[in-house]
């Protein structure tokens, strides 16, 4: 909880828009104790009077934040276990989340370096039409019998309709959502579906009767609509999770390196390989595609759901990842000049910003790197 709080307040003197979630806890906290808004203020004047600071200046990150932490620490009744278990972590948290506006008053202004390409998500009927989704359209008529959507504000939600028969065709639906866009669809049973970018979801138009199945390209996050009579499977090339009421992540982008599901509340069941794996809320499995092997662990669920909230958030995360994950978003090709800087690893918390610029010149505060657009593609090099 102490590196969420401080990326929380990193965030908040950066002059970002907080999450809801991000938002209650800091003011929990400030409410908490009389002692904790008044170390907040002083920390508020210690990053005002420090704000041309660089990393590699010296400046012990550790020290600064101590004693906010501490007494976090003492209200909450916990032991000193653990502060930051690296020093690296909290510099490049730091110089990522209040580096924006120290970068800014230096430079005296920003270059475009690589804009969002704005494009449009579309709808693939049964029949194969594909009707594109500007925001604002009303009342979707679809080509299946006693069916309507409604599409507004980045939101496809399907009324419900006459479930088929078990012997009845499925009519199937496929939503695309491209490259440096998101979308929120509502199925016929109530489930809620956050796409990401570069996804795809195969869906039933109205689920048949004691079978809800949908088909994911890419990433999603679920929060399942509970059916005692009928479980929910999420189908991908590589695995299948199977749940009756639920929220949870699932990563199955092509390009990736492995397929993961992330359980945040409920109960989960996995079938991957041909061997079934129950998850508890806060574990997270993974098969690797090229050798088979699985695995399940614990993990901070927040890593893997902060893109849903508009953010990406990540802990000692390697730069490929890093950049693999941010080129999806803004639909450029990376090119690393060196097979070293892909293991450099940062750990922060950042908005999406429309021109990712931004993000390249908090990285470049903390490791000696440079990012060069040449046409379609961003290099980087030391």
């Amino acid at each position: 909880m102490e590196e969420r709080l401080l990326s929380i307040i990193a965030a908040q003197f950066a002059g970002e828009i907080l999450p809801e979630a991000d938002r209650v806890l800091l003011e929990e906290w400030l409410e908490r104790l009389p002692e904790n808004r008044r170390e907040y203020g002083r920390l508020e004047q210690w990053y005002q009077s420090n704000a041309g600071f660089r990393v590699r200046k010296g400046i012990n990150c550790e020290v600064a934040w101590e004693s906010i932490l501490e007494k976090k620490r003492v209200a909450d009744g916990l032991r000193r276990r653990r502060l930051f278990r690296r020093m690296a972590g909290v510099a490049a948290v730091l110089a990522l989340l209040v580096g924006t506006g120290v970068w800014m008053r230096e430079q005296g202004g920003e270059e475009q370096f690589y804009s969002l390409k704005v494009q449009e998500v579309q709808l693939e009927l049964g029949d194969g039409e594909k009707i594109a989704l500007p925001s604002g359209m009303k009342d979707l008529p679809l080509a299946v019998s006693g069916v309507n959507a409604v599409c507004d504000s980045n939101r496809l939600t399907y009324r419900a309709g006459i479930s088929p028969a078990k012997d009845e065709t499925v009519v199937y639906n496929r939503l695309i959502v491209p490259v440096g866009a998101e979308y929120r669809l509502v199925l016929s049973d109530g489930t809620r579906v956050f796409m990401n970018a570069a996804s795809e979801l195969r869906y039933p138009a109205v689920f048949p009767q004691g079978k809800r199945e949908v088909y994911l390209k890419g990433e999603a996050y679920f929060e399942v609509s509970r059916d005692t009579s009928s479980r929910f499977t999420v189908k991908t090339a590589d695995m299948d999770i199977e749940v009756l009421g639920t929220s949870f992540n699932v990563n199955a982008y092509t390009e990736g390196s492995s397929t993961m599901a992330t359980l945040i509340s409920g109960k989960v069941r996995a079938v991957c390989g041909g061997r079934e794996y129950d998850l508890q809320p806060g574990y997270q499995i993974s098969s690797d595609r090229e050798t088979g092997e699985v695995n399940v662990k614990e993990v901070n669920t927040l890593l893997y759901t902060a893109w849903k909230d508009g953010y990406y958030y990540f802990e000692a995360q390697h730069l490929e990842d890093i950049m693999q994950m941010v080129s999806r978003w803004y639909g450029f090709r990376v090119v690393f000049q060196e097979p070293k800087l892909k293991e450099l690893e940062f750990s922060g918390r950042l908005q999406r910003y429309e021109e990712v610029g931004r993000l390249f010149r908090k990285f470049e505060q903390v490791e000696n790197i440079r990012f060069i657009r040449t046409g379609d593609s961003v290099v980087v090099c030391e």
